[in-house]
């Protein structure tokens, strides 16, 4: 080979191998920067608390002439004064999750707060076999927060079901002023 053929011959060489030298240590760069980037990945695991509910309303809808004594309102089966939901989680992992559940008073309510009654009962059942009594008969009161007044603070662990039973009804000593006053309220959920 002639000197000028040698010559150019390793010029090709040399930039062969810088253009390989380049390739290689960018891709290895990538790769670095790929498995960097997922390590650091935060990992972000959600938990799904939900209400669920057949009636049309999520809460309760009740006239002025449901008029109860305690002990009656607690055994009430007319479906315009009971309010029947499941709240349930949906959870990937071990961790527990908090929640409230409120009941909020709508502002159309013409019958005065301390006039409507309120048990809660919950149930591991949809039959409601084995009640605990959640809330004992007792009058609306908003708490300080406006989110209503809470009814219930619990836990939830993986994949747990409760079945909740409300009832509402108005006081026996109310004295309706016009037949067609009501109260009407909503549950709703607050899940941490």
């Amino acid at each position: 080979m002639s000197s000028k053929k040698k010559r150019k011959h390793n010029h090709l060489v040399i930039i062969s191998v810088i253009i390989l030298f380049v390739v290689t240590a960018g891709v290895f760069y990538c790769i670095k920067a790929y498995v960097d980037k997922q390590k650091n990945k935060s990992v972000l695991i959600t938990n799904t608390v939900t209400m669920n509910y057949t009636d049309e309303y999520n809460g309760v809808i009740i006239p002025a002439t449901s008029i109860y004594s305690d002990q009656d309102g607690k055994l009430i089966t007319n479906k315009e004064n009971i309010f029947d939901f499941v709240v349930s989680t949906k959870i990937n992992n071990s961790t527990k999750t908090n929640y409230k559940l409120y009941l909020k008073k709508d502002k159309q309510s013409n019958i005065p707060d301390d006039m409507v009654k309120i048990y809660l009962q919950s149930s591991k059942d949809d039959k409601f076999t084995k009640v605990k009594e959640e809330i004992l008969p007792i009058k609306y009161k908003e708490d300080d927060d406006s989110k209503g007044m809470l009814l219930k603070t619990d836990t939830l662990s993986k994949n747990t079901k409760i079945y909740y039973r409300l009832r509402v009804w108005i006081d026996q000593n109310y004295m309706a002023n016009n037949p067609n006053d009501f109260y009407k309220a909503v549950v709703n959920i607050n899940a941490k």
